[in-house]
């Protein structure tokens, strides 16, 4: 595990109730430079085997070229394309337009008009990218290693 990895979990553990809730240890992230890899992949692996999404990501790469923020900005009228679920493009959409989290963190942190969110991001500091991750996580049984 990285040492920004465990050291954020543990201030997280300590500083955010929530998080212990949702927080599961076996589930870490590896490193991948790429962030728009990252969670492309795991919007992909969403509701399907890792051997599905594996599949679908080498599909999208014939399509778009590398998986990445820049090629799917400019490639966006070619989402349409990808062998992935309707639901699953409108968030490829709305990851190039903007990261989104929020109906993640409505459901965990029960917080639907999202009147606590601005005080939580200040909670999570510099490791708001564990907490999304472990959010995403959140709904599988098993980690995606990217």
């Amino acid at each position: 595990m990285i040492p920004y990895w465990k050291k954020g979990c543990r201030y997280l553990l300590n500083n955010d109730p929530v998080f212990k809730k949702y927080y599961n240890p076996d589930h870490f992230l590896k490193l991948n430079h790429n962030k728009f890899d990252v969670l492309f992949k795991s919007i992909c692996s969403q509701q399907i085997s890792v051997s599905a999404a594996m599949s679908i990501y080498k599909k999208t790469k014939k399509i778009i070229g590398n998986v990445n923020f820049k090629n799917f900005k400019d490639k966006a009228d070619m989402i349409d394309d990808l062998p992935i679920t309707l639901n699953k493009k409108k968030c490829i959409l709305s990851l190039i337009d903007n990261y989104q989290i929020v109906n993640a963190y409505k459901k965990n942190y029960q917080d639907e008009n999202l009147l606590y969110f601005d005080s939580n991001i200040k909670i999570w500091g510099n490791y708001s990218t564990i907490v999304t991750w472990y959010l995403w996580s959140s709904y599988d049984d098993e980690p995606l290693y990217l």
